[in-house]
């Protein structure tokens, strides 16, 4: 996180906000399609092996939009840094 300074305090306040806001947004757009995706694959009669492989995606993807949403949410306060160790681990595992 860049330090912060008075010149550059609003703009970084305000572009976590934006970043939460659109991580949210993604989060509950990954819950919809999560959903819809596995109904889809259970209607089509799919393999166990299958649900299970789109069960470990839906997951992932959830998982990673609600970190990430807390990260910049969390970003400015002492929660964060130590969020901000602990989640490292799980965006670089991701990729």
């Amino acid at each position: 996180m860049p330090s912060l300074t008075p010149s550059n305090r609003h703009y970084l306040i305000k572009y976590e906000m934006l970043n939460t806001i659109t991580h949210a947004l993604g989060a509950l757009a990954a819950i919809i399609g999560a959903t819809l995706l596995l109904v889809k694959a259970w209607q089509h009669h799919l393999s166990s092996l299958t649900l299970t492989a789109l069960s470990i995606y839906a997951i992932s993807m959830i998982g990673f939009l609600l970190a990430s949403t807390l990260f910049h949410a969390l970003v400015f306060t002492k929660a964060g840094k130590l969020f901000q160790f602990l989640i490292i681990p799980v965006f670089t595992s991701l990729f």
